[in-house]
């Protein structure tokens, strides 16, 4: 996935989907992030508690209509 001329990097938040462009891995925070980085790119975010995505043992991750 290409990063280029996307949005000022932010820190990513509990629940932030985000995608890390220098491993190509998707993550789902579960607590807040360090710092803002140009290498995290914040996809969307579920609205759910800290607890409750720490608790997961699955998730399913649908498109919005």
């Amino acid at each position: 996935m290409d990063t280029a001329g996307t949005f000022e990097p932010v820190a990513a938040t509990v629940g932030d989907i985000a995608y890390y462009a220098p491993w190509g891995n998707v993550a789902l925070f579960y607590q807040d992030g360090p710092a803002p980085s140009p290498d995290l790119l914040v996809l969307g975010h579920l609205d759910v508690s800290a607890d409750q995505l720490g608790r997961a043992t699955s998730i399913t991750i649908e498109a919005a209509s």
